[in-house]
């Protein structure tokens, strides 16, 4: 899977922000252990503020990175979330995570 998106992305069939989203999905599967009555969200990808560090050069190439899950079952609630940014370096030749967290709460 993941040398085939490569490859896409590389092609220009995927486009920067697709690209951040499947990167945190994978991340995100990397880390979850999937279980009966989890409800995960697919994952997004806004582009960086300015404030945040991005905006100018980096407009389209660098984004704020969501996944989630929930489990609400009888008397049980958890969140399992992974969250990061992307930036997209095609002069360098490179896709950096930055800030990256995953965490289970509840």
């Amino acid at each position: 899977f993941l040398t085939e998106t490569l490859l896409a992305f590389e092609d220009g069939e995927i486009s920067n922000q697709e690209m951040a989203v499947l990167l945190i999905e994978a991340l995100f599967e990397k880390n979850f252990e999937n279980g009966d009555h989890w409800e995960v969200d697919a994952g997004t990808a806004r582009d960086l503020e300015e404030d945040e560090g991005g905006g100018g050069d980096l407009e389209g190439r660098a984004f704020v990175v969501k996944r989630q899950a929930r489990l609400d079952w009888n008397d049980l609630y958890s969140v399992a979330a992974a969250k990061g940014s992307i930036i997209v370096c095609p002069d360098e030749n490179e896709i950096r995570v930055e800030n990256y967290s995953y965490f289970v709460a509840g």
